[in-house]
């Protein structure tokens, strides 16, 4: 259920409110550190070690280099995030039910390329008793793909007599 509200940040608020609701939690967080680093600081001053004053000194910078890399991905996703959701492209998991015989996967593979759709997995079942006609459910999962590109993509391998049916079409939240 978080991923959702997650998503309906970007997709439906305001940009202002969205803007807010994410940068918030990013500078408290950092308001934090910096007060942890300098309650350490002043606790390692009052031993009056300059060694370990030293320490400090050097690991701080080094720590403040680990936050800025995982700012830039934080930062990095959430521009990928909004790309994504402007494009209108999901993951899909589908389940085809076809013939068992040579070419068909190729040609179901060609059929999703012409529509600019690629593969990111696929896997054939053990055969279940139920289909003793022939047929094999095959499994993929989808590279992000318009949902009417997918419908077109769908509505040719209909057209092909290899394929039986549609055991089901999902749309992968991730």
């Amino acid at each position: 259920m978080k991923n959702n509200n997650s998503i309906d940040v970007f997709q439906n608020m305001p940009v202002p409110k969205a803007v807010l609701k994410n940068i918030i939690p990013s500078i408290v967080s950092m308001i934090m550190v910096l007060v942890y680093n300098l309650a350490d600081t002043f606790f390692i001053g009052q031993t009056k070690n300059a060694y370990m004053v030293a320490a400090v000194s050097i690991a701080t910078p080094v720590f403040l280099l680990f936050m800025a890399i995982g700012m830039l991905f934080g930062i990095g996703g959430t521009s990928l995030i909004s790309r994504m959701l402007g494009e209108g492209k999901n993951k899909y998991y589908l389940k085809l039910i076809v013939e068992d015989r040579p070419g068909v996967l190729g040609s179901i593979s060609s059929t999703f390329g012409k529509y600019g759709i690629g593969i990111a997995s696929m896997m054939q079942r053990p055969v279940p008793k139920k289909f003793s006609d022939g047929t094999v459910p095959l499994v993929f999962i989808l590279h992000q793909a318009e949902r009417n590109v997918l419908d077109a993509a769908l509505e040719e391998l209909y057209t092909h007599s290899y394929v039986s049916s549609l055991g089901s079409v999902i749309r992968v939240e991730e």
